[in-house]
């Protein structure tokens, strides 16, 4: 039996045919990807960030540099002329007054030459008294006479010396300081080379320091510095009193003294000391944290928070301290800057603040 294939029945087959596809779920058009749709639910999707508030804030232009400290006096104690110690006023790390007698020397050869002296003088001032009267009458001549009067100046001078040497025994204090470890004992033999102790000025004390060759024209005596050294909590201040007039070509720094007040004997000779000098100070400086920079090639950016979104905005920075960067352009106080999250950050992203970090008093979000 045959089967013949109706033109109706081929009608409806291909109507069906072409029905087929439309009845399926939509595929994904060509071309795209499951990762590209993903990305796309992501960018409607806000993320979590903290915010910081740009207010002024006094920024202080500082240099820093290292010193050390020296006493504001300091002497060898030392005698002038050779002798034999019969006394010591020493006690080593006593504060001694300007004037005080540390040490004193055997006296007894220059008293005794003084004696010997003021006899022969005597002597001549009889002989010229005898010799006066015969001058007057022509007793004698005056060369005579005036030799006698040589004489007794001679001895003058000699007594005049004797007196200097009888005064470089006493070796006595040039200021008021702190005595230093004493070499010798009483009763030694010493010399104009013999260090017999050391003798410091403690108070004030002189604070060395340099700054670089471009600061020249920056510090100026009479500039307050601040100082902070090992073992205290606090900063010291102090004056700048004395400015090197060059630059040192070695190092090119330039080298600079201040007074270091030390009522109190916290600070000591050869401390090492971090120095500060303020130049000047910003009273409305625009600083921010510095990881809300975003380095770049050519620019730096920050994301800032708008009404839900992040606004990517290209800033120019200045001066760094510790943790902040200073924004010369590019934001305005007010602004609310992102410090975390920043990694998530996109131009027109959605954001979702959770705290702002440094929020002032009576300040309000944008």
């Amino acid at each position: 039996m045959r089967i013949f294939t109706t033109p109706f029945f081929i009608t409806i087959t291909a109507i069906s045919l072409l029905a087929y596809p439309s009845c399926k779920k939509q595929e994904t058009p060509a071309g795209a990807t499951p990762g590209m749709a993903g990305a796309a639910q992501k960018a409607k999707m806000a993320f979590v960030a903290d915010g910081f508030i740009v207010t002024p804030q006094q920024v202080n232009n500082t240099i820093v540099a290292q010193g050390r400290l020296a006493a504001n006096e300091l002497v060898n104690i030392q005698p002038e002329i050779n002798g034999k110690i019969t006394r010591l006023n020493i006690t080593e790390g006593v504060a001694v007054a300007k004037g005080a007698l540390l040490v004193k020397l055997d006296d007894a050869d220059i008293l005794a030459q003084m004696q010997k002296v003021t006899a022969q003088r005597q002597m001549q001032v009889t002989t010229e008294q005898r010799q006066k009267k015969l001058l007057d009458i022509n007793g004698i001549s005056r060369q005579e006479y005036d030799l006698t009067l040589t004489q007794i100046k001679s001895y003058d001078a000699d007594l005049e010396i004797l007196k200097v040497q009888l005064e470089k025994t006493e070796i006595k204090a040039p200021f008021s300081g702190i005595i230093g470890l004493r070499n010798v004992s009483e009763g030694a033999v010493v010399s104009p080379a013999t260090v017999i102790t050391t003798l410091q000025q403690v108070n004030p004390l002189k604070l060395e320091f340099s700054v670089p060759e471009k600061y020249f024209a920056s510090i100026k005596k009479g500039q307050t510095i601040r100082c902070t050294f090992a073992g205290l909590t606090d900063t010291v201040s102090g004056i700048i009193y004395v400015i090197n007039p060059g630059i040192d070509a070695a190092t090119g720094t330039l080298l600079a003294k201040a007074k270091i007040n030390n009522v109190q004997n916290r600070l000591s000779p050869g401390q090492f000391a971090n120095v500060e000098i303020l130049l000047n100070a910003q009273p409305r400086a625009m600083l921010i944290p510095s990881q809300c920079v975003i380095p770049g090639t050519r620019f730096k950016q920050v994301a800032v928070y708008k009404a839900g979104e992040v606004q990517m905005k290209q800033v120019t920075t200045g001066e760094r301290t510790e943790a902040d960067v200073e924004i010369l352009t590019g934001l305005e106080f007010g602004d609310t800057v992102l410090v975390t999250g920043i990694m998530q950050a996109r131009d027109k992203g959605k954001v979702q603040l959770k705290q702002i970090v440094n929020k002032p008093s009576g300040s309000t979000t944008k």
